[in-house]
């Protein structure tokens, strides 16, 4: 029973010999029978013998699976040597302000001018790379504020003369800051006259404020400025605006920047990319629409 289970399985090759195998009473071939129907070997160690062909297969595998750990090897030296040399973003980012606060982390200003330029998706954005990572800007909203921040940094803005000075209601210390940073008015626009042999309060008075074709400037725009410059630290005094003056800087810059729509020449994106390395504020446009965003870690789809 046992030779012939083998039998079937292939593993006996040789046929028994005749009328050589008997059975006993439980009806099993004898194990007289059973050697003597395979003199030259048993079964048992015909089932043990190695089988070289199937150790050549693996010796094969091996080879594979070296070749796999060398590539594996490789590609962990390559990301070690990405991760080094790129910048990291957190991927579960969804709000704007934590994107603007993580780009404000992770990019420098000289980064800007060492972006590649990919081209323009849409019309409307240039996609860049930079380290590995793949980053869109938005052609309007970047030019627009860096025409707003010129405006902001370099424009003086001139005045008219009022028919009749208005006293100013001033207390001491804001007459001292006004006198201190009277330069700041004066770029703004607003012209005061100080009379000292007033009482303390009552010794400034505006003759001037700016011209605009839309805006009216008042007092109260006085008292804004006065506020600012004394919330401010002292690095942002020269460039400040009041809130009407910053509407204004904002409808200029937005309907001279370049459109969406306006196909761009790989030279003109560039100059629109190097321009964020001269921003103050480079990742939204004065009316907060984003400027820039993070798409995606080139290493992790690769």
């Amino acid at each position: 029973k046992q030779w012939y289970q083998r039998r079937v399985r292939g593993i006996i090759g040789p046929e028994p010999i005749e009328n050589s195998a008997t059975i006993n009473s439980n009806g099993n071939f004898s194990s007289s029978a059973l050697n003597a129907s395979m003199p030259h070997k048993t079964p048992v160690d015909r089932y043990d013998e190695p089988n070289f062909s199937r150790k050549r297969k693996r010796i094969s595998i091996k080879c594979k699976s070296s070749l796999i750990r060398k590539q594996s090897l490789q590609y962990q030296l390559v990301k070690k040597k990405h991760h080094d040399n790129s910048v990291h973003f957190n991927h579960q980012i969804v709000s704007n302000k934590d994107a603007e606060k993580e780009l404000d982390q992770q990019i420098t200003k000289e980064m800007f001018r060492k972006m590649e330029v990919l081209g323009q998706f849409n019309l409307g954005f240039i996609l860049v790379k930079l380290k590995g990572n793949l980053f869109i800007i938005d052609q309007h909203a970047t030019d627009e504020k860096f025409r707003y921040e010129t405006l902001r940094r370099e424009t003086k803005i001139e005045n008219q003369k009022l028919i009749c000075p208005k006293s100013m209601a001033l207390n001491g210390a804001q007459e001292d800051l006004l006198l201190s940073y009277r330069h700041v008015f004066d770029k703004n626009g607003f012209v005061f006259s100080f009379d000292e042999s007033k009482d303390p309060g009552k010794r400034v008075s505006l003759v001037g404020v700016p011209r605009s074709k839309s805006l009216l400037f008042d007092e109260s725009d006085v008292q804004e400025l006065l506020w600012l410059l004394s919330e401010e630290s002292t690095l942002n005094i020269e460039n400040l605006r009041p809130s009407k003056v910053h509407r204004m800087f904002a409808s200029r810059a937005c309907r001279s920047a370049v459109m969406i729509g306006t196909a761009l020449d790989f030279a003109q994106m560039k100059k629109i990319v190097d321009h964020m390395a001269d921003m103050e504020h480079p990742w939204n446009c004065p009316h907060g629409r984003p400027t820039m965003r993070h798409v995606v870690d080139l290493l992790r789809i690769s």
